[in-house]
């Protein structure tokens, strides 16, 4: 494991690039931490304290503190009001404590001309696959993560739950346990410790599995993007963005093509269904969070 890793970081930040590492003080984040000062790049140790669990909370900062202290490199610790945050913004804890922690650590990798890297590994790619599966994403919520992000690094995606559990106790690597994740009232939790252990007994190889099918996704959403991009039915004029439904609807698949490019501007699937429907439509206006979109006969 030590030997991919070390070639994955290379690709991914280079003989001399410092890294820090989001550490919550569980198992992954804290085997991250160990690969990357093995490796070499390791450059500090960073933290989030969200303040939802207590002593729990409390406890973890302490942890990860004396991590950093092991491995003889700086420590970085930011607490936030997340409540304040998620009622202030009308959005979710999880959804505030995201904002929260990626607009920090943009603001530390500027401020320590660094790179940030968290612990997603395999099973979180398999995981996400599944449960905007259950949502109806589409192609932007199947493709997966990442590797690299421009300042934010995913280095353990090559990598296993299984296989990080196994290095951690090879290595005698403590961490602590957040007793949220066993819980089986958060939907990731079920998909983590019902479904997918389900479907490895119909395929043992599960988690590698849908971590190619999600790469695979990528390449297809990729491909449809440029032909959004040199496409002549669909063009930006100012604020405005022109979609010549007549001449698109020509092209084979071309509702992939419309999905992909209105669900960006917030517009729902069910939306974008009616607006597929066709330009005989004239007049019909439509309206998502942050556009309108107006059907007219040319």
């Amino acid at each position: 494991m030590e030997k991919k890793f070390r070639d994955i970081i290379k690709r991914l930040a280079g003989e001399q690039q410092a890294v820090i590492a989001a550490v919550s003080a569980g198992l992954d984040s804290v085997v991250l931490a160990r690969l990357l000062h093995d490796s070499g790049h390791l450059a500090a140790v960073a933290h989030c304290n969200f303040r939802l669990r207590g002593e729990e909370a409390e406890a973890d900062a302490r942890f990860v503190a004396q991590l950093a202290e092991r491995l003889g490199v700086p420590y970085h610790l930011q607490s936030f009001d997340t409540t304040d945050y998620a009622q202030a913004h009308g959005i979710s804890l999880q959804m505030a404590a995201r904002e929260l922690r990626y607009n920090w650590f943009r603001q530390l990798a500027e401020a320590q001309q660094a790179l940030v890297a968290t612990a997603h590994q395999a099973n979180d790619v398999a995981e996400t696959l599944l449960f905007n599966l259950t949502k109806g994403t589409g192609l932007p919520g199947l493709h997966g993560l990442d590797e690299r992000q421009g300042y934010l690094l995913r280095p353990l995606l090559a990598f296993s739950r299984t296989e990080i559990l196994q290095f951690a106790r090879e290595q005698q690597i403590d961490w602590r346990e957040d007793a949220s994740n066993q819980s089986l009232k958060y939907q990731r939790n079920r998909l983590r410790h019902k479904i997918v252990p389900e479907l490895e007994q119909i395929n043992p190889a599960f988690v590698q599995a849908a971590g190619r099918t999600a790469q695979r996704l990528r390449l297809v959403e990729t491909f449809v993007q440029g032909i959004i991009d040199r496409s002549s039915f669909i063009e930006q004029r100012g604020n405005h963005l022109i979609i010549n439904l007549a001449e698109l609807s020509k092209l084979p698949g071309w509702q992939a093509v419309l999905y992909q490019a209105l669900r960006p501007l917030g517009f729902n699937y069910a939306q974008i269904d009616q607006i597929a429907a066709g330009p005989h439509q004239s007049g019909k206006l439509f309206t998502s969070p942050t556009h309108q979109l107006n059907i007219d006969r040319q």
